[in-house]
């Protein structure tokens, strides 16, 4: 009876030590449905995104805070040798460029773009289904943006701010480094520079064939083919940027006034004349009567003969046909200069001056002597062909100036390409692979298993969501079936009748309850809260994020964060409710069975 008596008192100490295990018993319950409840739902992801305003916040912050970023971007970040960033250099504000791609691809179109892959991503995470089928049709929604913002640089002059800031300071700094303009200020470099400002005379040809609408149109074209492409509509790209006949004629039109700006006499007579005439001449030559006519005194009677109007005629036919050339409007040229008529008058000037003070007689035989024997040497004509200029252009220039003649006449004739197997000549592999899985993603959706997924960032994100789901599908019912066990064993080892067995399994349940209310309550808002404001400052300092686009990966992770704060409130609310519903069941319960325990006169429990 002693051993009877020994156990008795022994069995509600095991009863309270029983209880404590059964609050976490009870715990485990509790986060196990609540888990299951909400995580668990298929549809749960997408509730959280719509009360979290995920699609206004993509539409409206986080494409301004991209935005924003890109246009602090230094201007070599876009290539092509920008000094500014275009977008700065457009003068397009961050709003303007915003409300163009929000108009495009406003929240509402946004959220029926990415509602089937939210819910196949729902339903992953659910642990409702082991593949998923990704497929996101935004071609439509690309050419959108596309028009929105080619319109918003049409409207705005952004094509003509662009031309004034940055593109026609690029020729220009082209033209310095193929045309120097620290030469001698002689000689086919200069005579096509023209002037000693950056790019010389040239910007104006620049200017005159490449306007504002042109460029529009072509960065329109090229734009929509882009689109195409990366969006899986076609295989390949060919962007090309051509002038056509009247570009090329007011080119050329601009390029014969730069070349006729020069000295007439510089361009024409001491450039190719005298130097055709000067290589034909001896040093001196005899003459009769022991007369002595040097190459200087031929070469000063021919510029005499030449009148300014005859140099200047000769000039602007040379300007016209090097102009033409090299607006690539011919293939070559050979301008041809008449030498006959100032031959004539040279040989009157010469003769007069070899006769000086000998008797009429010598003149006829002085003319003819002059006439055999050194002006026969002067060529009747003088032809200047493309070859001549070639030569010249590279002896003053050097071999810039020569690949600088080319380029200009390749870009009038032929315009200029750059095709699909340009781009992946020029980028390296990382950005090429991104730029595959993003057209792969267009035509064909994305594919994966739970095996094969990648376990980093995301997707590790929704892999463990997904665990928990199925952790708590497994071993829920058997939380309850050992909650429920415990509660049993309290009731059997803590009453000495039922009433007391009943006061005990409420009095338990009341206060276990309580103990979650408050795990789930006031200790998690105090603890959960301050990790996740930890978690968004480790976020934002993140030194892998990089400093380019700060900002956004700012605004996307803070917003990340807040969902996932959101989803873990709700689930823990649910919790902290359910607990609550147990306390006040459990406290009128107990409360109805002390009452009925008093009425009836029975014995403690």
């Amino acid at each position: 009876m002693g051993d009877l008596r020994y156990l008795f008192w022994l069995a509600r100490p095991l009863a309270a030590l029983l209880s404590a295990a059964f609050v976490v018993a009870l715990a485990a319950v509790l986060a196990f449905q609540a888990t299951n409840a909400t995580f668990g739902r298929s549809s749960f992801l997408a509730d959280q995104l719509e009360r979290a305003n995920a699609y206004e916040f993509v539409a409206d912050d986080l494409v301004t805070a991209a935005i924003a970023d890109t246009r602090r971007l230094d201007g070599d970040a876009f290539g092509l040798a920008f000094e500014e960033n275009p977008l700065v250099a457009a003068g397009l504000t961050t709003e303007q460029l915003a409300g163009a791609v929000r108009r495009a691809l406003p929240p509402g179109d946004l959220r029926t773009l990415f509602a089937p892959a939210v819910a196949e991503a729902g339903a992953y995470t659910a642990a409702n289904t082991d593949e998923v089928s990704l497929s996101i049709d935004f071609g439509p929604h690309l050419d959108a943006v596309v028009a929105e913002l080619t319109a918003l640089f049409r409207e705005s002059d952004a094509y003509a701010l662009l031309l004034e800031r940055e593109l026609t300071a690029i020729f220009a700094g082209w033209v310095d480094e193929a045309l120097a303009p620290d030469g001698d200020g002689a000689g086919w470099a200069a005579f096509l520079r023209g002037g000693d400002d950056p790019g010389g005379s040239l910007g104006r040809v620049f200017t005159a064939a490449v306007t504002p609408e042109w460029m529009a149109a072509r960065v329109e074209s090229a734009a929509a083919e882009l689109a195409d492409y990366i969006a899986a509509r076609s295989d390949g790209f060919e962007i090309r940027f051509d002038l056509d006949e009247a570009q090329s004629g007011q080119a050329a039109s601009e390029i014969e006034a730069v070349i006729g700006e020069a000295d007439a006499y510089d361009l024409a007579w001491a450039t190719v004349i005298e130097p055709a005439a000067a290589e034909r001449l001896d040093e001196a030559a005899e003459l009769p009567y022991g007369v002595v006519l040097t190459r200087a005194d031929v070469l000063e009677a021919l510029r005499g003969a030449a009148s300014a109007a005859w140099i200047e005629d000769q000039a602007a036919m040379l300007a016209e046909d090097v102009a033409g050339y090299v607006a690539g409007r011919s293939e070559g040229f050979a301008t041809t200069f008449d030498l006959v008529s100032l031959k004539r008058t040279a040989g009157e000037a010469l003769t007069a001056t070899a006769v000086a003070g000998m008797a009429d007689a010598a003149a006829p035989e002085m003319a003819a002597a002059i006439e055999e024997s050194i002006l026969g040497r002067v060529p009747d004509t003088v032809v200047y062909t493309d070859r001549d200029l070639r030569e010249a252009l590279e002896r003053d220039g050097g071999a810039g100036a020569l690949r600088a003649l080319d380029d200009v006449r390749a870009l009038f004739t032929g315009g200029w390409a750059y095709t699909d197997a340009d781009m992946r000549a020029d980028l390296s592999s990382d950005p090429l692979e991104l730029i595959d899985h993003i057209r792969s993603f267009f035509s064909t959706g994305y594919e994966f298993e739970t095996s094969e997924w990648n376990r980093s960032g995301a997707p590790g994100l929704l892999d463990g969501l997904r665990e928990l789901v199925e952790i708590s599908r497994a071993y829920g019912w058997i939380a309850i079936v050992v909650a429920a066990g415990l509660l049993l064993a309290i009731a059997v080892l803590g009453g000495r009748s039922w009433k007391g067995a009943a006061l005990w399994v409420w009095a338990v349940l009341a206060l276990s309850a309580g103990a979650c209310a408050v795990l789930s309550g006031p200790v998690y808002d105090s603890l959960v809260g301050q990790r996740f404001d930890e978690l968004r400052e480790e976020w934002v300092e993140d030194e892998e994020i990089g400093p380019n686009y700060r900002d956004t990966a700012d605004a996307a992770l803070r917003k990340i964060a807040d969902v996932a704060e959101a989803g873990l409130d709700e689930t823990v609310g649910l919790a902290y409710r359910i607990s609550l519903v147990l306390l006040a069941v459990s406290a009128v319960l107990l409360a109805a069975t002390a009452a009925a325990g008093r009425r009836g006169g029975g014995r403690s429990p």
